[in-house]
C-alpha cells in the first residue's frame, strides 16, 4: 500500500480545501460523458486549493478475466507487441487532452479492474503516472494531508484512505453499497476520509466519530469522518448500443462526481469574551475572543 503525504499552505488558519476524486472515466466506451468530465477537470483547474485523485478506470480496455486470458496465451507475441504500442499512443493522448492541464494539483492514479498489461507487466494507468509526473497509488493508499499556515504551523492534519472499491458484494442497492463502504473503510481504518469508486455510484456524507480530548479539560469531542463514492463518467444505457450494463439488467450509473470542501472557521467564544471583559479590555478589544480553529465537511453531487 502506498503512503504518501501532502502540504497545502492556506492564507491564514481560515478558508476551504477542495478534494476531487474521479474515476471510472471509461473514455474508449460509446456512453463515455466527455463533457462532465471536462467539467470536472476544469473545476479541479479553476478551483483554489484544490486537489484531484484517480481511483481507476480512465479506459475500459480489459476487465481481469480477459487479460488473464490473453496473458496464458504465448504462441503470437507480435499481436501482443501491436497491442502494446496502440495502448501507448492511446494513453499519450488521454494524458494530453484530458491530464495534463491538471497534473500540478494531481495526487496520483489508483489502478482500477478495467486496465491494459503491457508485456514488460506495466500497466497504462503506470504508464499516465510517468507522463504526468505523479505517483502511482495502486488498488489502495493511505495519504497524510497537512494544511499549514505560511508561518509552517499547522492547522489540522487528515488521514485519507483510498481505493479503487472493486473488493466485491453489497452493491446491489444503494444501502449496501453505504453499508460495505463503511464496513471496509470505517471498521478497521482510523482515517477522516474513505473514497472509493467502482460501483459508479455517486454519493458523499460524514457521520460524527466521538472521542476524548487529547489535552486540556476532559471533555467529549466530535469530529466528523466522510465516505465518499466517486461516481463515474460514462452511461449504462444508450439507444441503439448494448452496452455491458443492459447485457447484465444492472442499474443505471450515476453520472459526475464528488467535491469535497474542507472548510476551516472560528467561532465565537462568549467565555473568552466576558474573561477579556473582565480583565479591563474593551469591548472592541475582547470581540475578537474566538474558539480555536475547527473545521467541517461539505458535499457538492
Amino acid at each position: 500500500m502506498k503512503l504518501l503525504e501532502h502540504r497545502i499552505v492556506l492564507p491564514s488558519h481560515t478558508g476551504t480545501v477542495t478534494l476531487i476524486p474521479f474515476g471510472c472515466v471509461h473514455a474508449d466506451d460509446e456512453g463515455f460523458d466527455e463533457d462532465r468530465f471536462e467539467e470536472c477537470l476544469t473545476a479541479i483547474a479553476t478551483t483554489p486549493h484544490c486537489y484531484a485523485i484517480g481511483l481507476g478506470d480512465y479506459k475500459s480496455f480489459a476487465r481481469t478475466h480477459y487479460r488473464n486470458h490473453i496473458r496464458a496465451y504465448r504462441a503470437d507475441e507480435d499481436s501482443q507487441r501491436d497491442m502494446d504500442n496502440l495502448v501507448e499512443a492511446e494513453a499519450h493522448k488521454f494524458y494530453t487532452k484530458y491530464l495534463k492541464r491538471i497534473q500540478g494539483k494531481l495526487w496520483g492514479l489508483a489502478e482500477g479492474n478495467h486496465h491494459w498489461q503491457f508485456q514488460n507487466g506495466t500497466t497504462d494507468t503506470q504508464l499516465l503516472c510517468k507522463l504526468a509526473g505523479v505517483p502511482y497509488l495502486e488498488k489502495g493508499s493511505l495519504h497524510r494531508l497537512a494544511v499549514i499556515r505560511p508561518d509552517g504551523r499547522s492547522i489540522k492534519s487528515f488521514k485519507i484512505l483510498v481505493h479503487h472499491g472493486d473488493w466485491g458484494g453489497g452493491a446491489q442497492t444503494i444501502g449496501g453499497d453505504v453499508n460495505s463502504l463503511v464496513a471496509r473503510g470505517g471498521a478497521a481504518w482510523d482515517v477522516d476520509v474513505v473514497i472509493a469508486g467502482h460501483t459508479h455510484r455517486k454519493f458523499g456524507y460524514a457521520e460524527p466519530i466521538l472521542t476524548l480530548s487529547d489535552h486540556g479539560a476532559l471533555k467529549v469531542v466530535e469530529r466528523p469522518k466522510a465516505f465518499i463514492r466517486a461516481g463515474c463518467f460514462t452511461k449504462g444505457y444508450l439507444e441503439g448500443c448494448v452496452t455491458y450494463a443492459e447485457r447484465r439488467l444492472m442499474k443505471p450509473t450515476t453520472l459526475g462526481y464528488v467535491t469535497l470542501r474542507i472548510e476551516f472557521f472560528r467561532r465565537f467564544d462568549k467565555a473568552k469574551y466576558l474573561a477579556k471583559r473582565q480583565r479591563g479590555k474593551s469591548a472592541d478589544a475582547a470581540r475578537n475572543a474566538q474558539h480555536p480553529v475547527e473545521y467541517r465537511f461539505g458535499f457538492e453531487q
